[in-house]
């Protein structure tokens, strides 16, 4: 059990009882592997319900021929965390494949164990062929619960559908269905998972909106953690507040692909939407100017300058093709019910434009290992100018406009089992800027 009371490094972690149990016997005893294990990676990532890992194994008990691991087995391990905010947490796993066997001596095999859910063999066993009725998010909580054998946390969706599934996957299903969830103002919704609390099915909006976590700021620098020196030498907790505040590794991955959100009609794009029973249109020009104070961002003021002209006319004003979806009002008898394209000028133009404006500022960071720190959580950033920095400018060393408020979209949580230490690679977006462009920064 975690010692509440013991003093603790913030990548500091023990994971015990590593089990792994033969596909010949689930429901024996298993064997520990514990001493055998160098590393174990889990991946989680907004955009998918999926879980994957990787674990690295030095083989020195045969294990490969005399147990022999074939693929399917399952792995459970145990991870804890000491200290006053400490846990204590079992996972569960299945081998998906094992890869990159090299033999380093005549005793010793390594290799990679690839880990997956349980819930990926289900998604995989059991295809869905049938009819749904009702909201989005009862829906993927039906499919969830009697296929994937699992839990969600969902919010609620709007609109009613009706659909039928013809031998798709769980996931190719969900996936599927989360690309026409909207709430009431048309925010569209994130299907994700994470390792500590689960599969989420969550909007824009909400996620968006939330506080970060004790209002916590990740910092590129330990000079710019706001502490004066008396304070951080009071007392070793200073010191570990530091080491959780600091980034060990902070690489800029994107700054605002705007040509691409171009040619992907994020800023202007026609939409048309054609009943073939009643051989009726309806069309939407979708302007992102003239959206953009009612879409959820996480900033105040969009990357594009108002200012900026061709030939007098805004970016937003540049219509791209025309994308036509066709439906069928008959397709039911229930009209309470839509069929899938029927809501889609309230879904996908607003889908493609927050998604894709996401991507307009991605950081990749290093952190000290925290379970609090998730897919779909929010953090701080305090990001540097690009400036030498002197004297009397070292308290203008803050960029404003990439400073703030981004959403976390990515985590790869890695348990160093050699030395106890658990850390994450983490990337967080940002899709809007706190400060305009023709403002001071």
């Amino acid at each position: 059990m975690a010692s509440p009371n013991a003093i603790v490094q913030p990548t500091d972690i023990v994971v015990e009882k590593i089990t792994i149990f033969k596909t010949h016997d689930p429901e024996g005893d298993g064997v520990d592997i514990t001493d055998l294990v160098h590393s174990i990676d889990i991946n989680e990532a907004i955009y998918t319900p999926t879980l994957t890992g990787v674990m690295l194994v030095a083989d020195g008990a045969g294990l490969l021929t005399e147990l022999p691991i074939v693929g399917q087995e399952k792995i459970n391990f145990t991870v804890v965390r000491a200290g006053p905010t400490g846990y204590e947490k079992e996972f569960s796993f299945r081998v998906r494949a094992i890869e990159n066997v090299t033999r380093e001596n005549d005793f010793t095999n390594v290799y990679q164990l690839r880990l997956v859910e349980e819930a990926y063999f289900w998604n995989a066993l059991e295809p869905i062929s049938q009819s749904f009725k009702g909201s989005i998010d009862t829906i993927i909580t039906e499919i969830t619960e009697q296929y994937l054998r699992t839990k969600i946390t969902t919010e609620k969706t709007a609109g009613a559908f009706q659909c039928i599934i013809p031998t798709w996957s769980a996931y190719t299903t969900m996936q599927w269905l989360v690309r026409r969830a909207r709430t009431e103002q048309n925010d569209p919704f994130f299907l994700y998972n994470t390792l500590h609390d689960g599969m989420f099915l969550s909007s824009s909006r909400s996620l968006y909106e939330a506080e970060p976590l004790n209002n916590r700021t990740v910092y590129t620098q330990k000079e710019s953690i706001p502490k004066t020196k008396a304070e951080a030498e009071a007392s070793e907790a200073e010191g570990v507040e530091d080491k959780l505040d600091m980034s060990m590794v902070f690489e800029s991955v994107s700054n605002t692909p705007v040509t691409k959100q171009l040619l992907n009609g994020v800023y202007g794009r026609k939409y048309t939407r054609v009943d073939i029973l009643n051989k009726q249109i309806d069309t939407l020009v979708w302007n992102y100017d003239e959206q953009f104070d009612s879409l959820p961002k996480l900033s105040k003021n969009s990357i594009i300058s108002d200012k900026l002209k061709y030939d007098d006319q805004a970016l937003a004003s540049y219509s791209r093709d025309d994308i036509v979806y066709a439906y069928s009002s008959g397709a039911f008898e229930a009209p309470s019910h839509m069929s899938y394209n029927e809501d889609v000028l309230n879904t996908t133009p607003f889908r493609n434009a927050v998604h894709q404006t996401l991507g307009n500022y991605v950081y990749k960071l290093a952190l000290p290992g925290d379970k609090n720190i998730q897919v779909g959580k929010v953090i701080n950033l305090f990001a540097l100018k690009n400036k030498i920095v002197t004297a009397d400018t070292q308290a203008d060393v803050q960029d404003k406009r990439r400073s703030g408020k981004h959403i976390i979209t990515a985590v790869k949580h890695r348990f160093y089992l050699l030395k106890n230490q658990y850390t994450q690679m983490i990337e967080i977006n940002r899709d809007t800027m706190e400060v305009k462009h023709n403002e001071f920064n």
